[in-house]
């Protein structure tokens, strides 16, 4: 009988961090049930839903954190046609917000927030 050769190309979104990802035991779990003459793993795989278009920010790099936090936020805010015009301030509303919420603010507070900007952004 003839071994085989086992070639794994993983790719898509991972649900959890991309470092949960243990290579090595896919690999013996290969070895252990096909017995190949050769065994590849290709992990082409990654643990972000948001890649920056250009790469010029990349978001393992814990200092440019704050400015990838606004790229996205600008992306997204740009997708609706209502908020494409101001999608600058709109991201750094988006920021305070959660800024707000991770400090605990008070609900009626950040709402009042949300209200007073979304009244001076879209003159309504």
């Amino acid at each position: 009988m003839l071994s085989p050769v086992v070639h794994i190309h993983l790719v898509g979104t991972l649900a959890f961090d991309a470092g949960s990802l243990d290579q090595k035991y896919m690999e013996e779990i290969v070895h252990t049930h096909f017995q190949p003459l050769f065994a590849r793993i290709d992990n082409n795989t990654n643990d972000q839903d948001f890649m920056p278009d250009g790469g010029e920010i990349d978001g393992r790099d814990r200092s440019v954190w704050h400015e990838l936090e606004r790229y996205i936020f600008e992306d997204l805010v740009s997708r609706d046609n209502r908020y494409l015009p101001h999608k600058e301030q709109w991201s750094a509303v988006l920021a305070d917000l959660k800024q707000m919420a991770l400090q605990k603010d008070d609900p009626a507070q950040i709402a009042q927030f949300l209200r007073d900007k979304r009244a001076e952004l879209m003159g309504a």
